[in-house]
């Protein structure tokens, strides 16, 4: 499989997104085979840095994902990422994973596909992992001054369990004679269009009016949880990012001294919990 740039940069100046947003000239590279799309757009930010970057990759050798595990990156995946320069308070790096995922979320409802949000980073379709997004800032003076959003989304490629590709979900749907996405071209476009809508979206509106539009599609709400021995449930995510999560502190635990035994509500930031799948292996 082979990405055919005339068709990819056709296919951009076709889709209209339900949010609208400006396309950045964005300068793209492929490339059959990378060890990361992030580490290239990194590199390809250094040497032009007025110029946003975007990178596709056929396949990976060392595809990243969050907190320094690896991505499995086997051909017949869609493996992306967008470098570009950015002026963002530093305390809002996680919202620009938050919005990423919501935008191409959104891009890939509006063709008839399920996908569901798990925090903080996960695409999900019928609560089976769809994709991932890792991001990557630089900052200066308390502010973001560049980033990469690196995406990896299952089309065709073998996946993991509780893992689920495009493929897979088009055939349980028996959709028919066309497919909503009937090449990578397409996925490839609505993902290069998304972002930059979402990003800016979110810029140009307070965003306690975002919240609602992201927690609307995460799977997360309403779930049980267990955060250090305590039982829990979200209830949806703060300006900022964070997990709000209310605990019930049990009676005979410490907990007393967190408020008498009575439920709390913490804010949790990425990496103070695992939020894992609940599908059974087998399914």
């Amino acid at each position: 499989m082979t990405f055919d740039r005339a068709l990819l940069e056709a296919e951009l100046h076709q889709i209209n997104l339900p949010i609208p947003g400006d396309l950045p000239n964005f300068a793209l590279h492929l490339f059959d085979t990378a060890d990361s799309t992030n580490t290239i757009a990194w590199n390809l930010l250094q040497q032009t840095p007025s110029q946003p970057v975007a990178v596709i990759a056929q396949s990976q050798t060392a595809g990243r994902g969050q907190r320094g595990h690896q991505w499995q990156s086997d051909p017949g995946g869609l493996y992306l990422s967008l470098g570009m320069n950015l002026d963002l308070p530093a305390a809002n790096a996680a919202l620009l994973t938050l919005t990423s995922a919501w935008g191409i979320a959104i891009g890939l409802r509006q063709r008839q596909i399920p996908v569901q949000l798990k925090w903080l980073n996960d695409l999900v379709i019928e609560g089976r992992k769809l994709g991932g997004i890792l991001t990557e800032s630089r900052t200066q003076q308390g502010r973001i001054h560049q980033a990469v959003i690196g995406i990896g989304i299952n089309w065709k490629n073998p996946v993991p369990h509780p893992g689920i590709s495009l493929q897979r979900v088009f055939q349980k749907q028996n959709v028919p004679p066309i497919p909503p996405i009937d090449r990578m071209e397409t996925l490839a476009a609505i993902v290069l269009q998304s972002i930059p809508a979402s990003l800016t979206y979110w810029q140009q509106r307070d965003i306690n009016a975002f919240l609602p539009a992201y927690e609307s599609l995460l799977i997360n709400v309403g779930r049980s949880v267990n955060y250090q021995n305590m039982p829990g449930q979200v209830l949806g995510i703060t300006p900022a990012g964070e997990l709000r999560v209310l605990l019930q502190p049990k009676s005979d635990s410490p907990g007393g001294q967190l408020g008498n035994n009575r439920a709390i509500e913490v804010c949790l930031k990425p990496g103070d919990i695992t939020l894992g799948y609940e599908v059974p292996v087998g399914e």
